[in-house]
């Protein structure tokens, strides 16, 4: 009988089934009732009967019956996983600033910056590049690469070099106008020969019996005006900067014109102004001059202006075609409406 229970081992647990006012039991079956729920398993409930082989018969009947279960069995004691040390958070590397240049780097760079500038006045894109005539166009583009990484404005950023970028962008500009002006071949074949020292002859152009300053002087003015006609202004600066102070007469306006529209065409409107004023206080009645300075004032808006340089031009040369379609094209100004004028001539109006 001990082998019918089977799972003799196994705790009690009364029926959800048992009602003790209406179920009927035996008294053996009551006190076999009164201690399931115990810790006691099915074994040692029989043990404990008075019968113990008569209360494994009656423990068989009431599982039959259906008056007592086998109790669930216990959950698996649960061996605690050891806890693993928690991994550290992956470390993101911060970026490591710069290195401040040191005093002596930033000087040597200031130096640098500002003897390249200085040369750039007499350099022609060749020499601005820092290569000889003879270089191949593979030389032409790594040398561009080289220093435009060197000079760029925005690669500077030591704030003790914050006074230099003026100097820097000049430097840049210069450097891609002298890697476009080698692009071109006929220009590229010029510049080579003035490398070579070739150009620097006087223009077949210059009178007979001139001085030798003179002859070099009209070389340049001639090569200038060349240069601004083949859309090079960079060239005809660097060309007539040193020329103009030297230049006398005829050919010092002639070079201050031609600077000026350089200028003009380069942005650099206040400079184009003054030079090309100072032609005008020397010659009022400078026709080349009148005319670069009205163009430099209608292209800056500044109509009035535009049209009183036009209209002198007429008034020295009344047939000057150009000053007429200048003229033409400007806009029509409305005109001023009534209390117009001045701030001041309207509160003298009113005093009135």
């Amino acid at each position: 009988m001990h082998a019918a229970l089977g799972e003799s081992e196994r705790r009690l647990i009364p029926s959800s089934t048992v009602e003790a006012d209406v179920t009927p039991i035996s008294p053996a079956h009551a006190f076999l009732l009164s201690r399931v729920g115990d810790t006691l398993t099915a074994a040692e409930l029989c043990r404990r009967a008075p019968d113990p082989e008569a209360a494994e018969k009656d423990v068989l009947g009431l599982l039959s019956a259906g008056l007592l279960d086998w109790a669930p069995p216990a959950p698996a004691a649960q061996v605690p996983t050891p806890r693993r040390a928690a991994e550290p958070a992956p470390v993101t590397p911060r970026p490591v600033a710069a290195a401040a240049p040191s005093p002596a780097a930033s000087a040597a760079l200031r130096r640098e910056v500002e003897e390249a500038h200085a040369a750039l006045r007499r350099a022609n894109p060749f020499e601005v590049l820092g290569l000889g005539p003879e270089a191949s166009d593979t030389d032409v583009r790594q040398a561009f690469a080289r220093l435009a990484r060197r000079y760029h404005p925005d690669a500077q950023r030591d704030p003790a070099m914050a006074d230099l970028r003026p100097r820097l962008v000049d430097l840049f500009v210069a450097i891609s106008d002298a890697q476009a002006a080698l692009k071109d071949p006929a220009t590229r074949q010029r510049h080579a020969r003035s490398a070579r020292g070739t150009a620097g002859a006087p223009s077949p152009s210059a009178p007979a019996g001139a001085g030798a300053a003179d002859e070099t002087i009209e070389a340049r003015i001639w090569r200038a005006e060349e240069a601004l006609g083949a859309g090079q202004p960079w060239e005809a600066i660097r060309l007539l900067e040193e020329a103009v102070p030297a230049a006398t007469g005829e050919h010092k306006a002639r070079a201050q014109v031609v600077l000026g529209r350089a200028y003009a065409d380069r942005e650099r409107p206040r400079e184009a102004e003054k030079v090309l004023l100072a032609v005008l206080q020397a010659d009022p009645r400078s026709v080349p001059a009148c005319l670069a300075l009205g163009r430099l004032y209608r292209d800056r808006g500044m109509v009035k202006r535009a049209r009183g340089m036009f209209e002198r031009v007429l008034e020295v040369e009344p047939r000057q075609a150009e000053a007429r379609r200048e003229l033409s094209a400007l806009p029509v100004e409305p005109p001023e409406p009534p209390g117009g004028g001045s701030l001041l001539s309207r509160l003298r109006g009113e005093r009135h």
